[in-house]
């Protein structure tokens, strides 16, 4: 921070703040809490010093801003970003009234009482400092003074001038080695959306869909880890701090970008931080056309590939897709398409598919638009069109590996063809080992065909990929209910909940577990919780309120709109109707119920599985994977 620039700011270069448990040392650039380091990024930090240096009195926003980001153009935003990240890393409470007031409409004012003091012994230049200049290193107090030396000494001086430049210099050369060094060493990363500046709604999409095309690519290195776009999209306002944000989602950096527009064309500024101390360890700075944004994502990917010093592999690892540019107009399209399909929510597949096919009317050769169609019609429950969409992407690109995945969930869930599904699961995740959604489908590929250890490390492993997933969360303690292991599983659906108690899954499979364990006034509770009717019914059933539970089974009627045959299959099968269960499970293969694959591992079919219809029907489920093997 140039402070030389604003003569208000008073500050020695080797002062030191110590403020409640906290010390402040500007040379070091670090803050100490009870003498542990705090993670800032270099912004926030140069904003608390400022801060520090001017306490008591109003730093107005715009000197704030000048001071910190001198003439690089910023938002206001910016600053609040930096201040909210102060105050969550200073533990200030949700007035800011501990260590930094607001003052409405003039700026910010650090209030809490500040000791200033001076390092006891030679002041030393630290070789951790991110940014290092060439200083003059000398005891605090001699016997001489300096400047007596200097006047006296003429060739001292000279020499002593010389050895500080050549010193310094070799400061910054060993400070920028080691950073060089942890950038090779970098082993796992998250992509956080990129920030438009200004802030506008109309741009969010750009934003998080720009990152996502850069986890793609990213994913590609092939030995980093790169956490999925769904698990930095969870992240909400703790995305503003790339240090908080990577500490969060488990990494050892975190690429922060920023997207500035101006008439057509783009300024793309990003950062790779270091998790633990804030530091940034590679920045980057590009200006595109808006019409050419697919360069962006090539550009940065690439120069930080290089970066971290590997090669993207060539095969099998390498797509495509990663070489072939597609049109401007199908890019941005496929972008708000995965913006979209991102959201995870009905309305955000259909309208993920309208940019999907605009995508593809705009360039019909674009496999990762015919990809993302092939997902949302396989979460829309258009096996079929999933299935011919995701093998047109493979013929237009036989290594992209979220077709791959694609067509492993219609084997698995459609065919019912474990073989299948997981030579895709497989495939797929050979290609991107980092898709956390790969391994959902293949652990319980893995479950379904009774191989309890393997498809509980697959579940585990996208939990790692994706630590902040609620979806993935809830699988973990599903597969573990799927192997019987209830005690571990409802362990972990506990934990899916206390992230967010409002998740209808999580309790829909605590209620399960709840149920094999005999605790069925707390599977009560969690099926009342979601109104899951046919669930609800079977537990009264259990809980021998039979009479409760036909009634509820007869109020829902026929419509499947309510319950599906598989759902009233788990009904009919607590009331001891096994006929009836059997009736309404054979309904479910008709319609090919993509559950019906883990049919032979439900432990809520136990009471059935002596029957020879039962067993007919699993033997006839088997018949129809090893049909479309042959």
């Amino acid at each position: 921070m140039k402070f030389t620039e604003f003569p208000e700011i008073r500050m020695e270069r080797d002062q030191i703040f110590e403020f409640g448990a906290f010390l402040l040392d500007p040379s070091a650039r670090t803050l100490l809490r009870d003498g542990q380091p705090v993670a800032l990024t270099p912004r926030a930090f140069d904003t608390l010093l400022a801060l520090v240096a001017e306490r008591g009195r109003t730093l107005s926003k715009e000197k704030l801003l000048r001071i910190v980001w001198g003439d690089v153009f910023v938002e206001e935003n910016n600053l609040s970003q930096s201040i909210s990240a102060l105050r969550r890393a200073l533990g200030d409470d949700g007035n800011g009234n501990r260590y930094i007031a607001t003052v409405p409409r003039k700026g910010y004012c650090f209030v809490a009482p500040v000791t200033e003091s001076k390092p006891p012994e030679a002041f030393t230049e630290r070789l951790e400092a991110p940014e290092l200049e060439a200083r003059p290193i000398a005891p605090v107090s001699t016997a001489v003074s300096r400047r007596a030396v200097w006047r006296q000494t003429p060739v001292v001086a000279a020499a002593v001038a010389l050895l500080l430049t050549l010193l310094g210099f070799g400061i910054r050369e060993v400070a920028r080695s080691r950073r060089q060094r942890e950038l090779a060493s970098v082993r796992s990363i998250a992509v956080l959306p990129f920030k438009p500046i200004p802030d506008s709604g109309a741009d969010a999409y750009l934003g998080l869909a720009l990152a996502d095309a850069l986890i793609t690519r990213l994913s590609r290195i092939e030995t980093l880890s790169v956490r999925p776009t769904s698990a930095v999209r969870a992240l909400g306002a703790d995305a503003g701090d790339p240090a908080m944000a990577g500490r969060r989602l488990a990494v050892e950096a975190v690429l922060d970008g920023q997207l500035q527009k101006s008439g057509d064309r783009i300024r793309v500024t990003v950062q790779l931080v270091d998790t633990v101390s804030g530091v940034t360890l590679w920045s980057e700075k590009t200006d595109v056309r808006s019409t050419d944004l697919f360069a962006v994502e090539d550009n940065v990917s690439e120069e930080l590939a290089r970066r971290l010093e590997r090669q993207m592999p060539a095969s099998p690892r390498a797509s495509a897709a990663a070489s072939r540019t597609p049109r401007p107009e199908a890019y941005e399209a496929f972008l708000r398409g995965r913006y979209e399909w991102n959201r995870r929510t009905h309305e955000g597949f259909l309208r993920a598919v309208s940019y999907f096919e605009q995508a593809l009317r705009a360039d019909p050769q674009y496999a990762p638009a015919y990809a993302g169609l092939a997902d949302c019609r396989n979460f829309l429950g258009d096996a079929p069109g999933a299935r011919a969409a995701a093998s047109r992407a493979l013929t237009l690109d036989p290594n992209l590996a979220q077709a791959h995945a694609a067509l492993g969930n219609v084997s698995l869930f459609y065919d019912y063809d474990r073989a299948a599904a997981e030579r895709e699961l497989d495939r797929a995740i050979a290609l991107n080992p980092s898709y956390a959604t790969a391994y959902q489908w293949l652990a319980y590929g893995l479950v379904s065909a009774g191989r309890f250890p393997e498809a509980v490390a697959a579940i585990g492993r996208a939990r790692t990929i994706d630590p902040v997933s609620l979806s993935i969360a809830t699988d973990v303690a599903d597969i573990l209910y799927y192997s019987r292991r209830y005690d571990e599983a409802e362990r972990e659906c506990r934990k899916a909940l206390e992230l967010d108690p409002g998740f209808d899954q999580a309790h829909l499979v605590l209620g399960h577990i709840l149920e094999q364990k005999k605790d069925l006034p707390g599977a009560i509770a969690e099926f009342e919780s979601v109104r899951r009717i046919p669930d609800l019914a079977r537990v009264y059933a259990l809980s021998g309120r039979d009479r409760e539970a036909r009634q509820m089974l007869a109020d829902l009627g026929a419509a499947p709109a309510f319950a599906s045959p598989f759902m009233r299959a788990q009904a009919f099968a607590g009331l001891g109707e096994t006929t009836v269960a059997l009736e309404w499970l054979e309904k479910a293969y008709a319609d090919r119920d993509g559950v019906l694959v883990l049919l032979g591992v439900d432990p809520q079919f136990d009471s059935l599985r002596s029957d020879p219809r039962f067993e007919d029907l699993l033997r006839r489920i088997r018949l129809r994977s090893e049909a479309r093997a042959s």
